[in-house]
């Protein structure tokens, strides 16, 4: 599904924290008792490793070119917690500095 069609929304109170996906179509809502989560922590964009099949000194073949557009595509730069002993993964190209102005506002 087309990315512009779907969006992720945190509300935040003292008693609980609900992680709204709205789609087109439908709109799911899971809630979190604050006190039951850990490990809240910023997925940052996992380190580029060379594709095996790139050139030494030039990649004739473009695979390391594509290597690199997967994971721009598909690099992390998400939340997670872990809550009831699962992890919860949520957002899309969050940085490291709104994290850290989210943990102030959960601390």
């Amino acid at each position: 599904m087309n990315n512009a069609l779907r969006k992720e929304s945190l509300l935040i109170t003292p008693e609980k924290i609900t992680l709204i996906k709205k789609s087109l179509y439908t709109t799911e809502k899971k809630e979190f008792d604050p006190k039951k989560i850990s490990g809240f922590r910023h997925l940052g964009k996992p380190e580029l490793t060379k594709h095996p099949l790139a050139g030494e000194s030039f990649d004739y073949l473009g695979f390391q070119t594509e290597q690199q557009v997967i994971n721009e595509m598909h690099g992390d730069n998400r939340l997670a917690f872990e809550y009831d002993g699962r992890t919860i993964n949520f957002g899309e190209n969050i940085y490291s500095w709104d994290f850290d102005e989210l943990l102030v506002l959960l601390n």
